[in-house]
């Protein structure tokens, strides 16, 4: 059995960020949901997600230009 564990990319991370925003905005609005909301939703540490998107307005923007 192999035990090689595949390390997701970068842009793995962002879209899973982009969809885990999206659901929690839309349960709780953007004021009520906090970044350690959103990365542990999206199984990542609230330091990558701040590397991601230095705060929740940028979150914010990137899901209205998509």
């Amino acid at each position: 059995m192999d035990a090689t564990r595949q390390r997701s990319t970068a842009g793995e991370h962002r879209a899973a960020v982009m969809r885990t925003t999206t659901k929690a905005f839309a349960e709780r609005e953007c004021y009520g949901t906090s970044t350690m909301d959103v990365a542990e939703a999206a199984s990542i540490s609230q330091g990558y997600l701040h590397r991601l998107c230095k705060e929740k307005a940028t979150l914010l923007a990137a899901l209205l230009d998509c």
